[in-house]
């Protein structure tokens, strides 16, 4: 049966169209709720000698907004060349990437000089000059510079680079190194624009002690997506399949996400595919269609997290998996320990168990940040006790929709502190109606309106 006017190969060919959850976008008009930073960027690397570095933390489309600007600012006679860094890239190893990716795009005819007969001398000299060009071996940051100008001569008229995941690279003297190399290419003004991307919490984290190279970088600090984003990427998937989806289910999804597009795609693939599969027409998402589709996402994200998660929760009594979820119970991304055993209290009591004592919690609690329990909470501040954080920030999404599976819903917008730097939600999505007696009970015990 499945969804009306869609044989399977279509339902497969169009999803993977609208919906990205395993691959970076690379097409500006589905980078939903990066407007601002799209144009910004792109405004920037117009201007002469600039290039761009885009850092934040693990999955918040880094990738995503690197590839989708690249494709904007690449001239149209050629891609952008996407590279990825690793542990033990070098300078010169990542650019001889960039020579290999340049010459893999460019036409065979440009390279293979000997096979083209030109009836201009000066045509078939200018061939042979730019092939002996591409040959070039790229072994020091001297040659990796002349290399990277001479790209606009035989790839592309405008060519963008893309170094993505620059922060794995491990030795600080390598980064350093591209510092100068920035700074030469600016000083050259050369037509060549490098986007970089990495997880860290600042520019000098990522690129050490050439901070002088900075005046040739833009720099992004990448946030959270929105709820206006994570909205907008629900909504073009559902009404790619004419899909009718109730607002507290939408709320739910793009609560759960925790900011992290990679989730909010996942999810909604996953309800578009359990749509396809139900044994009749469907056109509205039902709540046993969303918990279906949300069981696969958990199941699909475990993949990534699963060491940690298990040791937090394999095997080990059932408060674990409760002190998790209370950590998760806030818009808070630095919470307290006394607003978590709040939370805590409060998912006990709607599961009707008895909670821990005082003691016994702080004792539990402690285990999370243990290596046997997968270290999955870390101190939150430095120097100031009782504060805690998810060690990795994507593990909460994960654990947020565990709960919600096991009918426990968190508190995606309660601040239990005051002046938290979390993300700004620019859209009015007010309350919810509880989807079950479970999370009436929760909501009742916020003192929330359930309608």
């Amino acid at each position: 049966m499945a969804i009306a006017g869609f044989t399977r190969i279509q339902v497969l060919e169009r999803l993977y169209e609208v919906s990205s959850a395993s691959q970076p976008i690379h097409s500006p008009e589905r980078l939903f709720g990066r407007d601002a930073e799209l144009e910004k960027l792109e405004d920037a690397l117009h201007a002469p000698g600039r290039h761009a570095f885009i850092y934040g933390e693990r999955g918040v489309g880094k990738s995503s907004l690197a590839h989708s600007v690249a494709c904007q600012v690449q001239s149209s006679d050629n891609s952008p060349i996407l590279v990825t860094a690793g542990p033990t890239a070098t300078l010169v190893s990542i650019l001889r990437d960039v020579h290999a990716q340049a010459q893999a795009s460019c036409r065979a005819s440009t390279v293979r000089v000997d096979k083209v007969s030109v009836g201009i001398a000066g045509l078939k000299y200018e061939s042979q000059w730019q092939a002996e060009q591409q040959r070039l071996e790229v072994n020091d940051i001297g040659s990796a510079l002349l290399m990277l100008n001479q790209l606009s001569t035989w790839h592309s008229t405008r060519p963008v680079v893309v170094i993505d995941e620059f922060d794995t690279i491990e030795s600080s003297a390598e980064r350093e190194m591209f510092g100068t190399l920035l700074k030469h290419l600016g000083d050259a003004r050369s037509g060549v624009k490098l986007i970089f991307t990495g997880i860290g919490d600042s520019l000098n984290s990522l690129i050490g002690g050439h901070l002088s190279s900075t005046r040739q970088l833009h720099q992004v600090s990448l946030e959270r997506l929105n709820w206006d984003g994570r909205y907008q990427i629900i909504d073009s998937v559902m009404e790619a399949f004419g899909l009718q989806l109730p607002d507290e289910i939408r709320f739910r999804m793009a609560g759960m996400s925790d900011g992290f597009p990679s989730y909010i795609h996942l999810m909604a693939e996953n309800i578009v595919l359990a749509a396809h599969r139900a044994d009749r027409v469907v056109e509205s998402i039902d709540f046993d269609l969303f918990l279906i589709a949300l069981d696969e996402s958990v199941k699909s994200a475990l993949e990534t997290w699963r060491d940690g998660y298990d040791k937090a929760t394999l095997g080990r009594p059932e408060h674990m998996a409760h002190l998790l979820w209370a950590a998760a119970d806030s818009a808070d991304h630095i919470r307290q320990t006394q607003h978590i055993e709040h939370s805590y209290s409060s998912i006990c009591e709607s599961l009707h168990v008895e909670p821990l004592g005082d003691a016994e919690f702080k004792r539990e609690f402690a285990k999370l940040r243990k290596p046997s329990h997968g270290e999955i909470l870390q101190r939150g501040l430095a120097n100031r006790p009782g504060w805690f954080g998810f060690s990795e920030s994507m593990m909460r999404g994960l654990v947020r929709m565990q709960a919600q599976l096991n009918g426990i819903v968190v508190d995606f917008e309660r601040h239990f502190v005051s002046n938290t730097t979390t993300v700004k939600a620019t859209a009015k999505h007010g309350y919810y109606q509880p989807l079950t007696q479970t999370e009436a009970n929760v909501a009742r015990l916020r003192r929330e309106p359930t309608y």
